[in-house]
């Protein structure tokens, strides 16, 4: 149900990342950026699903039409 998201601003935020996913009507669960020692995002994450067939439309649909977040094309 997790899949890998990268190229993210590094100022993306978990709230914004999940309103981008909730916005193609994808149920989104939980968010998790990656953050180095200092607290400061890594530029990646991990978006959690309802459901794991969820999820490989959600990977399917970004790759074929992107999804863009604060200026970055997402990477799934």
């Amino acid at each position: 149900n997790t899949v890998y998201v990268g190229n993210l601003s590094l100022n993306t935020e978990q709230g914004a990342l999940s309103k981008a996913f909730m916005s193609k009507n994808f149920h989104v669960r939980k968010v998790n950026i990656l953050c180095n020692d200092q607290g400061k995002s890594k530029g990646a994450g991990f978006v959690t699903f309802g459901s794991a067939d969820e999820a490989q439309r959600a990977v399917e649909q970004v790759q074929r039409q992107g999804l863009t977040v604060e200026g970055s094309r997402l990477l799934v």
